[in-house]
């Protein structure tokens, strides 16, 4: 779904009865250094799984480091911890990422029952930010290449 066009992704969810695909057009959520905007949720009625793509961007000009265990999806009054996330953790300056949030179960083991058309609210605890560039260039005074 990530790597078609929005018509193509709705044909795909159309071709299986099971799948439902909700286009999320949210303005990105603001976490101060960084923002999320939700992409896509899509459900596979046949597992009761809920998948969820959102766009994390960094505000910086600093390398961000995200908590890989701290993805949390809000609906409502509900809160889910989500265990299935694809994330490289670390953006650089600047940089725009993409995670896919995998929702399964809830926190007690109960169906989700979420639909993709819902309001949610996909957040990420910052565990660090790093200096991209550590090392200063300086001169030498006993070094000098000619």
């Amino acid at each position: 779904m990530l790597n078609t066009t929005a018509d193509g992704a709705a044909d795909i969810a159309a071709a299986n009865p099971a799948l439902s695909l909700k286009s999320l057009d949210a303005a990105p959520r603001s976490f101060g250094d960084f923002t999320i905007a939700n992409r896509f949720a899509l459900r596979d009625a046949t597992t009761d799984t809920l998948g969820l793509c959102a766009s994390v961007a960094n505000q910086t000009s600093r390398r961000l480091i995200f908590d890989p265990g701290s993805w949390i999806v809000r609906a409502g009054d509900r809160v889910y911890p989500v265990p299935t996330v694809d994330f490289a953790s670390e953006l650089e300056p600047g940089a725009t990422g993409t995670a896919l949030l995998v929702l399964a179960r809830g926190p007690g083991g109960e169906p989700t029952l979420l639909l993709p058309g819902n309001a949610f609210e996909v957040s990420v605890r910052l565990s660090g930010s790093v200096n991209p560039r550590p090392v200063l260039r300086m001169p030498l005074d006993a070094f000098d290449p000619r």
